[in-house]
């Protein structure tokens, strides 16, 4: 039998450390998107909804389970949930791709003398877009398409014919970063196809997962899965568990490609690379991409709006973390 318990408490400003923030941005939160924590370690008084009510972390208020608990309620399993919800702000006008490295004259100076942190604080400011919202790096190294932040969702916009036509938007999130891949649970996402393209060939959107077969891996990614949208729904939520079918798979010339072409779900990836890990690796911080569009297609007029993104991992015991992305504008007056 198993019960959780969940407690709420507001905070304004995480520690890197402790929250999964980027660690080059301790003020990326701060400035344009409002973290809220549910049942953080130390945040707030537990509480239990099982019979025994308040006990599920009485004995040790960083962890849900501990000998002496067991002890006394050996029929029962205690599990605990740590729930982020980031509420992210950016640009309602569209700002168009490609924002990566050396495409900001603002913000690439301080990059270049080597302040890698004020260059990311830099990118996620309104007066440089922003292009970095939330650690989702919105098209840096897409052209020939513009990202729009709309109430509750942000957008891909195709305007050109180019087949190259697209969006995307990483999530540098540094704790995602080699991370087991067998923590990780699922990707969801709602999906909103506002405008189909005109393009018979265009495919609406889909999540990339990248992967490697192990963290000491130097490849930049052995196996990338992609998971499309239904081309036949206008709108609805893409769920991507172990147990999801791929739409497709690729594996980088110079990675190791074991297990990539013949797995059909993570799981079997995982069943042919135990040792696993999320994230694209290199230098680059990132393992979850949302495309709108896609490579070597005409995409033009399609516009896809992405909502509540929630990445669900564990600590491959007791606990489960749960991230929740909410996507918003921020207020007239605050851009140049």
């Amino acid at each position: 039998m198993k019960f959780e318990y969940l407690s709420v408490a507001l905070i304004t400003s995480l520690p890197a450390a402790s929250s999964g923030q980027n660690v080059y941005a301790p003020n990326l939160r701060s400035a344009n998107a409002k973290p809220e924590r549910r049942l953080g370690r130390g945040d707030s008084e537990p509480k239990g909804n099982g019979p025994f009510d308040g006990l599920c972390n009485a004995y040790d208020k960083s962890g849900c389970r501990d000998s002496e608990l067991e002890d006394a309620l050996s029929d029962w399993e205690c599990s605990c949930t740590f729930t982020t919800i980031i509420t992210a702000a950016g640009n309602p006008s569209p700002i168009e791709g490609p924002t990566g490295f050396g495409t900001n004259t603002q913000c690439d100076p301080l990059l270049t003398s080597g302040d890698a942190e004020g260059w990311w604080d830099c990118l996620s400011s309104p007066e440089a877009g922003p292009v970095v919202v939330g650690n989702w790096w919105f098209n840096q190294d897409a052209a020939n398409g513009a990202f729009v932040f709309e109430e509750g969702s942000v957008c891909g916009v195709i305007d050109g014919t180019e087949l190259d036509s697209r969006t995307r938007f990483q999530l540098w999130e540094p704790k995602y970063k080699n991370m087991r891949l067998d923590k990780f649970t699922e990707f969801k996402v709602g999906y909103d196809v506002v405008s189909p393209s005109t393009s018979s060939n265009s495919n609406q959107g889909y999540l990339n997962i990248y992967m490697r077969t192990g963290e000491t891996s130097t490849a930049y990614y052995d196996c990338r899965f992609d998971f499309l949208v239904p081309t036949d729904e206008d709108s609805g939520t893409l769920l991507v568990d172990q147990d999801k079918q791929k739409g497709n798979s690729a594996s980088h010339s110079s990675g190791d490609s074991n297990g990539c072409a013949e797995s059909t779900t993570i799981k079997e990836y995982l069943a042919a690379n135990s040792n696993a890990v999320l994230g694209v690796g290199n230098v680059e911080v990132y393992a979850f991409v949302l495309n709108t569009g896609s490579t070597n297609e005409n995409n033009v007029d399609l516009k896809t709006c992405w909502s509540d993104i929630t990445i669900t991992t564990t600590d491959g015991g007791d606990e489960t973390y749960v991230d929740i992305y909410e996507f918003t504008t921020l207020p007239s007056g605050v851009f140049n």
